[in-house]
């Protein structure tokens, strides 16, 4: 389970998802002790497709670009399975990395519903390669 802080100083963080952060997720970023910046163009990236190995490295330039662009210290979303394991590939042997928060959702919609559901809390799954 993520460790909670009661910081008054936030570090900056960037959004990762095609949906925008919920109340209760910026609420919990918060406790994580952190600030969301450029929602909208985290939001861009979210909504990208990922159908191949060339969409999956132009994400991830993508998104390492925005998270350095704003010197974020976390990641917070929804990421897909290439970005996770490209995430998890790149770590190895770095020397800085800044923690992926993903969102832990409950009480999902049923399948072929309008997208619903409730934040729970955010877990660190993974960590992105700075350097």
């Amino acid at each position: 389970m993520t460790t909670k802080s009661n910081a008054t100083e936030t570090t900056p963080a960037v959004w990762f998802s095609r949906h925008a952060p919920t109340t209760a997720q910026l609420a919990d970023v918060r406790l994580l002790g952190h600030h969301l910046v450029d929602v909208e163009t985290g939001m861009d990236l979210g909504q990208m497709a990922v159908n191949s190995f060339a969409d999956r490295d132009a994400m991830m330039g993508a998104l390492l670009n925005y998270v350095v662009r704003n010197g974020a210290q976390a990641v917070f979303g929804v990421a897909p399975t290439p970005i996770l394991n490209a995430m998890l590939r790149g770590i190895m042997g770095s020397k800085r990395t800044v923690p992926f928060y993903a969102a832990w959702n409950v009480a999902r919609s049923v399948e072929g519903g309008k997208p619903s559901f409730e934040h729970f809390l955010f877990e660190e799954v993974v960590a992105f390669k700075v350097e």
